[in-house]
């Protein structure tokens, strides 16, 4: 066992030196190659502009920028890229659904669909009205009655009656899904932070969500965002301590969720170098990459790093090469889309 462990040892130290040593003379190549031979640079930028629109306007518009910049000498390319991705996502409120029922002829569905809004800004008057920090049990309760009437009392009567023409039907579906899915969302976090959140911890959480209840109220996108991004702050400051780790995981993938649905923006970046050269009879090759991609919420946030190279030597009655290869990849946070 202990020989096997030395073993062992011995080999991982090996190849830790010649990693060392091949990033060392790949170090070096580069220096020499930069300061000896001519150098050539081109860059281009791009912009574009683009907008979704559903049957009841414009929800989403994008703003994407691409900048590159190639370098050349002899020996290597080098070339860095940098995408920027801003874009701009509707935020629908419970009055503007309400304008639309108000829209529809008089009948039984309508009647059932205004009874249901009403029930549902209601529980959201009382949100408005409550103490600060107020109650955690109450705000999860009111939240449950909001989701429960804009599911069951508003999403699931106009799928089930049919009478609406589709035109109809699909406005106010377009309109009530995202706001009932970011209020059951903003109800499974409460019930997450009552059952397994400390006390003293408690009454911060319903301050910060109380908040971002008001903002969906108002339709205030930015504060909306801000205070997600908070939220995801508190819980990574509480996990393990005064919250359970796997519950403020599950509530910041809640989160970064809600973040991705209306992501305020991303930012993507690779770097690739590449050398091929001759010297005194042997050929180096190598390729050094990096990317990272940096956005509002955690999933989309990791970086990659790989490197490639190799030596050759040929002759007329023989030949020898080796070469050497490595990646990393890495996600800032825990929550990641996979490994």
């Amino acid at each position: 066992m202990y020989i096997e462990d030395s073993a062992e040892r011995f080999s991982s130290a090996l190849i830790r030196l010649a990693r060392t040593l091949v990033i060392a003379c790949l170090t070096i190549f580069l220096f020499l190659s930069f300061t000896l031979f001519s150098q050539t640079t081109d860059s281009e930028q791009g912009l574009s502009f683009s907008y979704i629109q559903d049957v009841i306007g414009p929800a989403e518009q994008r703003l994407s920028t691409d900048t590159t910049v190639e370098f050349s000498s002899a020996p290597i390319e080098v070339e860095y890229r940098v995408v920027g991705d801003t874009n701009w996502v509707r935020i629908d409120t419970l009055s503007r659904l309400q304008a639309n029922v108000d829209g529809l002829q008089a009948g039984g569905l309508k009647s059932s669909l205004e009874t249901s809004l009403e029930n549902a800004a209601a529980a959201l008057q009382a949100v408005q009205d409550m103490s600060e920090p107020g109650s955690i049990v109450e705000l999860e309760d009111e939240l449950e009655i909001v989701e429960n009437r804009l599911d069951a009392g508003f999403i699931d009567l106009i799928e089930d009656d049919g009478s609406l023409s589709r035109v109809e039907a699909g406005r106010l579906l377009a309109l009530a899904r995202p706001i009932e899915k970011r209020f059951d969302y903003l109800e499974y976090i409460a019930g997450k932070v009552r059952l397994y959140a400390k006390e003293e911890v408690q009454p911060e959480f319903t301050s910060l969500l109380r908040d971002i209840v008001l903002q969906l109220i108002d339709g205030n996108r930015a504060a909306y965002i801000q205070g997600l991004e908070e939220l995801l702050d508190m819980s990574e400051k509480y996990r393990g301590k005064s919250i359970k780790e796997v519950e403020a995981d599950r509530i910041r993938k809640k989160c970064d969720y809600l973040l991705r649905k209306i992501q305020a923006g991303k930012r993507y970046g690779a770097l690739q170098i590449d050398l091929t050269d001759t010297i005194f009879g042997l050929e180096f090759a190598g390729d050094l990459s990096a990317e990272e991609t940096i956005g509002v919420a955690p999933t989309v946030r990791r970086h990659t790093l790989s490197l490639e190279t190799g030596i050759g030597f040929d002759r007329e009655d023989w030949a020898g090469s080796a070469s050497y290869g490595y990646e990393t990849r890495g996600f800032v946070d825990r929550l990641k889309i996979d490994d």
